[in-house]
């Protein structure tokens, strides 16, 4: 996806030409009066989009999860507000012309492997990293170059149709020292303001021509559009074709809810109907056969299912299974329509298999269904067998993609109950367990698959239960310091909310949060756990400490827990009553990185070289960085 890099100068060149053409113009200006006009002509062009044809009803907002290496934290101690001010400068743009939002799902400290000079190898790092499956895009905040650059693809980087990009940093002493030499009659404030105007202006351009490959927007060739290879202060909008590719994968993005791969039929046919002069003939047949790639996989994938439920079979009508079948594989190409008009003739049978008759509960936007569907799905409801979870599991599905999540529970609950009536298939209690975590409801998963049979993937979901377990603090059911399972979700929801704090450091408000949920709830122990990070966030240590060793005494496999008082040791000076926590964490939870780099430099630190180099190798193994 990139072109050829071309190295651009610095602003040397741009302000001597600027002065020598005023120095042979017929009127005379004071050289203070000069540098203004200068600085003018400097100024960034400021970007916009063509606004949509028509209104749009309500903002659709998507999900980014942000990770920053250690180079780009050192900008600032509120890393994190420099991230989500790149994110709302985008917003400003985006969402009045496509009536998109991103919002930061959290934000994550990176200690990134790869080279720095290297942004494909970055790029690749990110994406084992994190595969996203849970958001809509993961953004990786990384080293600024040590020379200058206009070359986009130097300082940004990402896939077509990918989820995963990364932006260098953009600060430039060098730009700001130029500004210093050949503005220096300029007051300071005037030449900080128009070096901070060009560096944002910098970071929205790189960040939306790196988006927009993700959502398949191809490279232009005129110097003012924003899709150009080579950044200009200039670069300040997209094309009319480039704005139909952006509309239509942004639509495949947004329609591929519940989990569901990405179908981008649509962006294919805009796509193969739309031409522009301004791009680049191989890099359009390149996106085209990556899109026919992408098509042919789809069409191969069988839907595991646990997803859809059992198959058909027994009592099955040859008119039921055979519609079944039809609208089983439309589901792995998100043809909502299709799938309608595949059940649709079997609705009128007083005899249709309640399966069937579920799948509309899911067919969320067929205009068709917007007065019909609700009342499908009660009737599928109602006709399903006592032992026959697959309607409700439907409905819950159907619950989620209406974003109404209390709904939801209740319908996985009566999931829970009918599976609980007889022997399932696999899949169904995969698919309950599976449902269950979504919810946010680690005791509910578990009674799911309490009766199913030891499999790879029912052993990986009873692990994926524990795991939840532990790092939202909840104590195993029957402890007497657990919550009733009716109440997880509510305070996980309370849990998530916290750490939002935390990450934009509301400490007041995570203060009352606390105190209300524990006030409500009881001595949960991740509760505990919270009072321990908001205590260590505050730099209150011995409070920290003691609320640590409280939640680890409630709550013994908190590993986060153990992170926090690890960190508290450090803080301390007590680097070696430091290790044996830190080594606790990731026992704990091996999946997560970050806790094995520091143990290995805590290690290092202490003298323990080849104990770190184990550290790392068995990270590799564990948490894999690539």
């Amino acid at each position: 996806m990139c072109s050829s890099h071309r190295r651009v100068g610095l602003m040397a060149g741009l302000v001597a030409a600027l002065l020598a053409r005023e120095v042979g113009a017929q009127w005379v200006e004071t050289p203070l009066a000069r540098q203004h006009k200068i600085a003018g002509q400097l100024a960034p062009t400021p970007v916009t989009l063509p606004r949509a044809e028509a209104a749009h009803p309500q903002t659709l907002v998507l999900r980014v999860r942000c990770y920053a290496d250690h180079d780009w934290r050192l900008g600032g101690i509120r890393w994190q507000d420099r991230a989500r001010a790149q994110l709302e400068a985008l917003n400003r743009i985006i969402e009045p012309g496509l009536g998109i939002r991103l919002e930061s799902e959290r934000f994550e400290r990176w200690e990134r492997q790869s080279n720095p000079g290297k942004l494909n190898d970055v790029l690749t790092e990110l994406e084992g990293l994190d595969k996203g499956d849970d958001v809509d895009w993961v953004f990786g905040f990384v080293t600024p170059m040590a020379i200058a650059t206009n070359s986009i693809h130097e300082i940004g980087m990402a896939r077509y149709l990918g989820r995963h990009l990364v932006i260098r940093g953009m600060s430039s002493m060098e730009l700001m020292e130029q500004f210093n030499k050949e503005l220096d009659l300029l007051d300071r404030s005037e030449r900080e303001v128009l070096y901070s105007d060009r560096k944002a202006h910098k970071e929205v351009v790189v960040l939306l021509h790196e988006w927009a490959h993700t959502n398949g927007v191809l490279h232009s060739s005129d110097p003012s559009r924003i899709m150009n290879p080579t950044y200009s202060r200039d670069s300040s909008t997209f094309s009319p074709q480039d704005m139909v590719l952006l509309r239509a994968g942004l639509a495949a993005r947004a329609s591929a809810a519940g989990g569901r791969a990405v179908d981008w039929s649509a962006l294919a046919s805009a796509l193969a109907t739309s031409s522009s002069n301004e791009w680049f003939t191989r890099e359009r047949d390149e996106l085209m056969r990556i899109l026919k790639a992408q098509a042919s996989q789809r069409a191969g994938m069988v839907r595991d299912q646990g997803v859809l439920g059992r198959p058909p079979g027994g009592t099955w009508s040859k008119p039921d299974a055979d519609a079944y079948n039809r609208a089983l594989a439309l589901f792995n190409q998100n043809k909502d329509e299709e799938i309608w008009k595949a059940i649709a003739p079997r609705t009128s049978d007083p005899k249709v298999r309640a399966e069937l008759l579920s799948l509309t509960c899911r067919l969320v936007g067929v205009p068709a269904l917007a007065s019909e569907g609700p009342r499908l799905c009660q009737r599928a409801l109602a006709e399903a067998p006592p032992d026959n979870p697959v309607p409700f599991l439907d409905a819950a599905e159907g619950a989620l993609l209406h974003k109404d999540r209390a709904l939801a529970l209740t319908h996985a609950r009566a999931a829970l109950a009918h599976a609980a009536q007889g022997n399932q298939p696999e899949g169904n209690y995969a698919w309950l367990a599976k449902l269950m975590l979504r919810l946010d409801s680690p005791t509910w998963a578990q009674e799911a698959l309490a009766k199913a049979r030891a499999s790879a993937e029912i052993d990986r979901l009873r692990a994926e239960v524990i795991r939840a377990r532990r790092i939202w603090g909840l104590a195993d059911a029957g402890n007497p310091s657990s919550l009733p399972a009716e109440s997880e979700n509510l305070y996980v929801a309370a849990w998530r909310d916290t750490m939002v704090d935390f990450d934009q450091g509301r400490f007041k408000q995570a203060r009352a949060k606390i105190a209300a949920a524990t006030k409500e709830r009881g001595d949960v122990p991740g509760l505990l756990t919270l009072a321990c990070e908001l205590a260590f966030l505050q730099r209150q240590l011995g409070p920290a400490s003691k609320a640590c060793n409280a939640a680890i005494a409630a709550s013994p496999e908190q590993p986060r827990a153990h992170y926090l008082l690890a960190h508290i040791k450090l803080s301390q000076g007590a680097r070696k009553a430091a290790l044996q926590p830190m080594k606790r964490a990731v026992e704990l939870d091996p999946r997560e990185r970050p806790p094995w780099l520091e143990l290995a430099e805590l290690q290092r630190s202490l003298g323990q070289a080849k104990d770190a180099a184990q550290t790392l190798a068995a990270a590799d193994q564990a948490a894999p960085s690539k």
